[in-house]
């Protein structure tokens, strides 16, 4: 972890602005009897986002578990924008994504509703290695899309609650 000093080993205090790192966890909320918890600090201000040097070359598909009820915003450094995702159901490991790893990093962000930043949680992330194959198959399949569908968030809400603070975040929405 790239911004260790933003992370606390165990409770975090009242006015500390860390991510705590819980290894005393029960089994039956985390997998590993341990969770990354990033608590809510204040409504107005999240907590640092964290970033993970991965070191990985080629081909992986990305698949991330959470506590039941709480996720975690993630993206890869090559990318413009988050990405909310989460366990329905505990210990359900979800698909993120696949993407080729050179030179990425993974970094986490405190989600933020229309009352502020909330709590997230992060159980773990697996990263397993695509063949050339694979990937072939992937891209055929799911590479382009067969339709567009046009979607509208109602924009005055979609700024609260994605709580936009400069007009460049517009474009983290906008894909083409």
């Amino acid at each position: 972890m790239m911004q260790k000093d933003a992370i606390a080993f165990g409770k975090v205090e009242a006015n500390e602005r860390k991510w705590a790192w819980r290894t005393d966890i029960e089994n039956s909320i985390a997998t590993f009897g341990n969770t990354l918890v990033g608590e809510k600090w204040r409504d107005d201000l999240p907590l640092p986002q964290l970033t993970y040097p991965l070191n990985l070359h080629g081909w992986y598909a990305i698949f991330v578990c959470t506590p039941k009820g709480y996720g975690i915003r993630m993206r890869l450094s090559g990318d413009e924008r988050t990405d909310f995702v989460w366990s329905p159901r505990p210990f359900q490991e979800v698909f993120w994504r696949w993407c080729r790893m050179d030179r990425q990093h993974l970094i986490l962000k405190q989600n933020h509703t229309y009352h502020g930043y909330v709590t997230g949680q992060i159980d773990y992330v697996k990263f397993v290695p695509l063949s050339d194959e694979q990937v072939r198959v992937l891209e055929s399949q799911f590479g382009e899309p067969d339709k567009i569908v046009a979607g509208y968030f109602e924009p005055y809400s979609w700024e609260f609650f994605e709580d936009l603070q400069e007009s460049l975040q517009h474009w983290e929405r906008i894909r083409i």
